[in-house]
């Protein structure tokens, strides 16, 4: 960025350091809830204004379960899954007149991406990392 920026803007117990250098807007943070919001959560625009919607949750790690949910300016959008085993369970909304090009990690064909209406959903079945 064009500002100086501290990491450790805020400690706890000792409070904000010289403001001078202090943005609070470091674009990592941005980074990370980025990365959770559209690849671990699975919610992404394919058109500006949500008019389409991408529904891709990806699994990693040891995290089992996720939950986003955001406003558009056609409603609520929102999209939550978990591992059970190996059986992977969503339930999303995806809000009037819109549509979602949805790709989950299940075996099989409900595993290839298609095109899906607004309402709410939910799919599960076996679990396929990607």
């Amino acid at each position: 960025t064009s500002i100086w920026e501290r990491w450790n803007s805020y400690i706890k117990g000792k409070g904000v350091h010289n403001p001078t250098m202090n943005s609070f807007s470091h674009y990592a943070f941005g980074a990370v809830c980025e990365w959770m919001f559209a690849e671990l959560g699975g919610i992404d625009l394919l058109q500006p204004g949500y008019d389409l919607i991408k529904i891709a949750p990806r699994p990693t790690g040891t995290i089992t379960h996720c939950s986003v949910a955001t406003e558009t300016r056609h409603g609520k959008l929102s999209c939550s899954w978990k591992l059970d085993g190996n059986q992977f369970h969503t339930e999303f909304t995806i809000p009037p007149n819109t549509e979602a090009v949805v790709t989950l990690p299940i075996a099989g064909p409900g595993g290839q991406p298609r095109r899906i209406g607004s309402g709410t959903h939910k799919i599960f079945g076996k679990y396929r990392a990607r």
